[in-house]
């Protein structure tokens, strides 16, 4: 069975005389993708200009939101106020990793050949806004219940 053509940002497949392919490079990674429109083109030109450009901001940012938790926790164990600094160390990190993701929906080569470009970054800024919903509601939940 041949594999069916699809272009990378839609993700709609098409026979092989309507799909353009363009060599182009995500995250370090080199190959050939496939586009149905100019606009389809246009949108995944930008998309990997942008992970090329904003790729190490990205981790960096990342990395420093999930180590945001290490302040408040040596203000557990030195403060009376440990239930805060508890809630507070389990959620900022939840938080400001969901800003992150927002801000840079970056997602990974596998995701984007799955789902393609467009619906993998709405899946990704869904997952972001889940994380700080969720952040809120522990900071939330630890206060009242711890």
């Amino acid at each position: 069975m041949a594999k069916q053509l699809r272009c990378l940002y839609c993700n709609t497949s098409a026979e092989k005389s309507l799909l353009r392919q363009e060599a182009g490079k995500i995250a370090g990674f080199s190959h050939k993708f496939y586009y149905c429109s100019d606009g389809c083109q246009h949108e995944i030109v930008n998309y990997i200009q942008k992970v090329n450009d904003a790729s190490n901001q990205f981790l960096l940012l990342i990395l420093g939101a999930a180590l945001s938790f290490l302040p408040f926790l040596l203000l557990v164990f030195l403060t009376p106020y440990h239930t805060v600094f508890t809630a507070l160390a389990t959620a900022i990190p939840l938080i400001l990793v969901g800003l992150v993701i927002i801000r840079y929906p970056f997602v990974t080569p596998e995701t984007i050949k799955f789902w393609g470009i467009r619906k993998s970054v709405t899946v990704a800024k869904r997952t972001g806004i889940g994380m700080i919903i969720s952040g809120v509601a522990a900071i939330v939940l630890i206060c009242i219940f711890g």
